[in-house]
């Protein structure tokens, strides 16, 4: 499911933004659809214009109400009426998502007995700049767990070891 909405605080409409002829969120549906593990893609917003442009493009579209606080509570509405074994929450401005990533997500959730949710981090590349607040950041325990997301600069190095490389987190969740 690909939650979205019109009103983004940083890029308002960013999802419909159609720089190569497709908007943004008719990419990160076909990339979503080309995972192995996924069955149906659906795309979720309370925004006529972005259910007709899923639509127009053959995905299917959920209508939820308008006054979710979260892409995971527009996720929750829509599960409500879904019979899956998880459901993979992509992020709407994640265009270049790779599809295997999603299948790796789902496999890793689906192998652990212990977890509920999972998601994605990778370390950060030389060009990520850590203190960029539109590069969402991770800290994990030693089991890989998420312990605290942030878009300001994490983990702080105190003591300039470098032995905690940054983590950058990918717009992906697995329920």
């Amino acid at each position: 499911v690909i939650p979205a909405r019109l009103e983004s605080q940083r890029f308002p409409r960013k999802v419909l933004a159609d720089a190569t002829g497709l908007p943004l969120i008719i990419h990160v549906a076909k990339q979503a659809a080309r995972a192995g593990s996924i069955d149906q893609v659906i795309i979720a917003s309370d925004a006529d214009e972005i259910l007709d442009a899923a639509r127009e493009h053959g995905f299917e579209a959920a209508r939820t109400r308008a006054d979710h606080v979260n892409g995971t509570s527009r996720i929750a509405e829509v599960a409500e009426g879904l019979q899956c074994r998880c459901i993979v929450n992509v992020q709407a401005d994640e265009p270049e998502i790779d599809p295997e990533v999603i299948d790796a997500a789902v496999e890793i959730l689906e192998s652990r007995n212990d977890c509920q949710v999972g998601t994605i981090a990778t370390p950060m590349s030389p060009a990520d700049d850590p203190a960029d607040p539109n590069l969402v950041k991770v800290v994990c325990d030693a089991q890989e767990r998420a312990l605290y997301f942030s878009r300001a600069l994490i983990p702080h190095d105190r003591d300039s070891d470098r032995q905690t490389a940054p983590l950058r987190h990918v717009g992906l969740y697995v329920y």
